[in-house]
């Protein structure tokens, strides 16, 4: 009875991990984008570590759906600081002509 209380502690808290690193980072966003990535890379390393297949299997699940939620805030993250795709012609109407 016991390590079911304890393990949907543990799963409560993973489910916290994603929505607490969003408050974290978006301060940090666009400006010191870097920070933040690296914030977040810590954060999936240790879900990972948490996710390890010989675990307890609720917690390796939760663990590995609040991963792939991390992996969706990187790529976000990411696509902060890139630049805006150009069409051909460099946007300009007549650079298409030609």
């Amino acid at each position: 009875m016991n390590f079911k209380v304890l393990s949907n502690r543990r799963m409560g808290l993973l489910r916290r991990i994603p929505n607490r690193l969003k408050k974290q980072v978006a301060p940090l966003l666009p400006d010191r984008q870097d920070e933040a990535l690296e914030l977040m890379a810590h954060a999936r390393s240790l879900l990972e570590r948490i996710a390890d297949p010989s675990g307890f299997a609720p917690i390796v699940e939760t663990a590995s759906k609040m991963v792939e939620e991390v992996d969706k805030m990187m790529k976000a993250a990411a696509a902060l600081g890139a630049p805006p795709a150009m069409p051909p012609g460099g946007g300009m109407a007549l650079g298409r002509i030609g």
